[in-house]
């Protein structure tokens, strides 16, 4: 990508999963001749996991960047999908590999998409309970918590995590950049964080001793 195709936009939204390519981004957006205190290109991020998640936004002169906040993030670990796929560490971890992926793949009461778990059903939580069971002996899990109960507790309650943090954070996005483009109404001073509907606002300054931006 050439070092003036990011100058062409006014606003860049970013999803990147990973610190350091997002930490990557920060520097190229910086170091474009207009970004700086009188250009007019911000830089809003955001990611979630499941209903936890933040959106920030990076405005030269009147905010810090990402370089700045480096600190505020946690050291990198295993993302929910590869938990359940490669590394399960309990009952509850075995049960949601069943419920979200093994479930669709066997399609052991009818077609794909055609029947979903019940946790009413008795042959549904049988099925699960025996994949889950199976699952946990894989990976050497202690199963004594493993039963009907269990099945029906995490299946239950196990909501649509990533889509519904992934619309709450759209919504954000939406929000932010709608009042960025139209001048409607001030824009987010200067990041959010989330946890399962309840919104934290926090004031980060510039870093006079942030690498990329310097603090300005």
């Amino acid at each position: 990508m050439p070092p003036t195709f990011l100058s062409t936009f006014h606003l860049i939204l970013s999803t990147l999963s990973t610190l350091p390519t997002l930490q990557n981004l920060n520097q190229e957006v910086f170091s474009l001749p207009g970004y700086g205190p009188q250009g007019r290109i911000m830089l809003i991020h955001g990611a979630n996991e499941g209903l936890m998640g933040y959106i920030k936004l990076s405005y030269p002169g009147k905010t810090s960047c990402f370089g700045c906040i480096g600190d505020l993030f946690p050291p990198p670990r295993v993302s929910a999908v590869d938990l359940l796929v490669y590394t399960p560490r309990t009952p509850e971890h075995c049960v949601e590999w069943v419920a979200v992926l093994e479930w669709d793949r066997a399609v052991p009461f009818g077609g794909p998409g055609t029947v979903r778990i019940d946790v009413h059903n008795p042959q549904h939580v049988q099925w699960c309970l025996e994949k889950a069971q199976e699952r946990a002996k894989m990976f050497h899990i202690p199963t004594e918590r493993l039963d009907a109960h269990l099945v029906q507790l995490v299946i239950g309650k196990h909501p649509p995590a990533f889509q519904a943090g992934y619309a709450f954070n759209a919504g954000l996005f939406s929000n932010e950049t709608f009042k960025f483009v139209t001048e409607c109404s001030s824009n987010l001073n200067d990041m959010d964080f989330f946890n399962s509907g309840e919104i934290y606002k926090i004031n980060t300054v510039p870093n006079e001793y942030c690498a990329v931006c310097k603090g300005k």
